[in-house]
């Protein structure tokens, strides 16, 4: 329209046609330019709006599934294993207990012995002066290690030292007190285990070797009294010695 009437306007007034031909370059310059800037900004909106409005790809049902199993398959385990290690250990405790309570080669057993031996013997009631007559004997008390002289120390555990000898035998050593109203000794107790088959070790007594006590003032008194062993003296020549007579 614009162009239109420049043109008019130019045949009219000849002089000013090269003016009016200007301007309506111009006009024409003016008009594609914003053609052009309106057109890429609507396609730069639509491609935004496209790249915004793009939708996140969900994850497949499979892996969802695989991740969901694995999960329930790692707790089962986690569950599996605690209770089976708890067990286990539960019953390493029992086998313990009952080791140590039960079993004759166990310390308590082996002090239970020796407690019920010294108890019931004759001289060692008469070396403690236990108050007994027809009626009725004084009861002694047996108990462990002594450091000091509070009471409440009687009720520490027995404690006992193991060792092999050279022929592959389990000796057990053990030490208690055995106190009356008048005086404490101190017992020492020797075992010995000969059974080479474990089976029968845990249930077969090991045998006393030794066993005595020791009271303040009093001489030292063997319930069982250890067996020495012999010295063969050695001979010379067709059994006769030949040395001098101090020798002999």
């Amino acid at each position: 329209m614009l162009s239109r009437a420049l043109l008019r306007s130019s045949k009219q007034f000849p002089l000013s046609r090269s003016a009016c031909l200007l301007s309506l370059n111009r006009s024409n310059i003016l008009s594609t330019s914003s053609f052009l800037g309106n057109t890429c900004t609507k396609a730069h909106y639509s491609v935004k709006r496209n790249v915004q409005e793009e939708p996140k790809k969900p994850r497949s049902k499979q892996h969802q599934l695989i991740w969901s199993q694995f999960k329930n398959y790692s707790k089962l385990t986690f569950s599996v294993g605690l209770i089976i290690s708890s067990f286990a250990i539960s019953v390493v405790i029992l086998y313990l207990i009952i080791f140590e309570l039960f079993s004759p080669t166990g310390d308590t057993q082996i002090f239970n012995r020796a407690v019920s031996m010294t108890q019931k013997d004759q001289t060692v009631r008469k070396l403690l002066n236990c108050n007994d007559n027809i009626l009725k004997k004084e009861k002694l008390k047996a108990f462990g290690n002594l450091f000091t002289t509070d009471r409440w120390t009687r009720n520490r555990p027995i404690t006992s030292r193991r060792k092999l000898d050279k022929e592959g035998h389990l000796h057990c050593f053990l030490k208690f007190h055995l106190q009356s109203k008048a005086k404490i000794g101190v017992v020492h107790l020797e075992t010995i285990e000969k059974n080479e088959n474990k089976l029968i070790k845990q249930f077969s007594k090991p045998q006393i070797t030794s066993l005595y006590i020791d009271v303040p003032g009093e001489k030292r008194y063997y319930l069982v009294k250890p067996k020495l062993k012999q010295i063969i003296k050695p001979t010379g020549f067709l059994g006769i010695n030949w040395g001098s007579r101090r020798d002999k």
